[in-house]
């Protein structure tokens, strides 16, 4: 059996509390797996292009995106009006949350599956 003494993780998708304290804990999964669901929904990469060495990173930009309430600059244009704006607004609402600079004040996994189940009835 082998163990890890750190985190590694794909640039972007890492928990950036954890990258300025080393400090790991379960919420810093909840950002992670959150960035995994953005991908998904904007059919982006974690990192985005911007100004030449310019990081943008995903996160920033979906923040941004639905503190204006404009949802639709978030979902992958491929899926061309293929889902119900009803079940993306909790999706994108949880990952406000998930995404919160503070991890205390992100929802646990089991919160998030349950929201995601909800989001699909």
């Amino acid at each position: 059996m082998t163990t890890t003494s750190k985190m590694v993780g794909t640039q972007g998708c890492v928990d950036p509390k954890y990258c300025s304290t080393l400090e790991y804990n379960k919420k810093s999964d909840v950002f992670s797996f959150e960035v995994v669901l953005q991908e998904l929904i904007m059919g982006q990469p974690p990192i985005l292009k911007g100004v030449p060495d310019e990081m943008v990173f995903i996160v920033e930009r979906v923040q941004e995106k639905l503190k204006r309430g404009n949802i639709e600059a978030i979902i992958d244009s491929r899926l061309q009006n293929i889902y119900d704006i009803n079940s993306i607004w909790p999706t994108a609402e949880l990952e406000l949350l998930c995404t919160a600079d503070v991890p205390s004040e992100r929802p646990t996994m089991s919160e998030i599956i349950a929201e995601l189940k909800e989001s699909l009835r």
